[in-house]
């Protein structure tokens, strides 16, 4: 039995609200780049996400968002917010190294500002799970999340649920505590 995150707001894409996830919830810079590579048809593979990010970041401003985690949070700017159930998304990216499918907490992963040059030297990162020794790059654990777009920043794009379009905020991010069984697998 794993955990899933369940998605809920206004905004929410056909064909379901709720919306379920397994791995991760995002929306910022990461999940603008991740939105390409299915358009792609060249390159294959993995370099996708890095011509699709090199792309993007050129277009990039900080995010106005008001976060909640366990109804403690505020209004600040950011480059990524994200709620991870799974260490790992986007075809290997590592976001959340401590993240656990069956521990009933999730965890929000969200970045200060960062400057072009910055996501550039960020987003390598992401392929061994140092990401989190940034100092831009906090995470919090918790149970329920609420993102919703606020003033002082660019908006927020939609996000996006294990590389499906979820739709845009407010959203309400909940864990569903083991509420898939998964048949000959165990969380590693």
């Amino acid at each position: 039995m794993i955990d899933l995150g369940k998605v809920s707001g206004r905004h929410i894409e056909l064909p379901a609200a709720p919306r379920y996830f397994i791995a991760v919830l995002s929306a910022g810079s990461t999940p603008q780049s991740l939105r390409m590579p299915g358009q792609l048809t060249f390159p294959r593979g993995p370099l996708k996400y890095k011509f699709a990010t090199v792309r993007e970041v050129p277009r990039y401003k900080p995010y106005g968002v008001e976060v909640t985690a366990d109804g403690r949070g505020g209004v600040q700017r950011c480059t990524l917010v994200a709620v991870a159930n799974s260490p790992v998304f986007g075809g290997g990216l590592i976001i959340s190294p401590e993240s656990r499918v069956d521990d009933g907490m999730l965890e929000l992963i969200i970045t200060e500002p960062l400057g072009k040059l910055e996501i550039a030297k960020l987003f390598p990162k992401l392929y061994d799970g140092s990401i989190l020794s940034e100092p831009k790059v906090r995470v919090i654990r918790a149970k329920k999340i609420t993102i919703a777009q606020s003033t002082g920043g660019a908006q927020l794009p939609p996000a996006f649920g294990d590389g499906e379009l979820v739709g845009g905020g407010p959203l309400t991010i909940e864990v569903a505590p083991k509420a898939l069984r998964v048949l000959g697998a165990r969380p590693s």
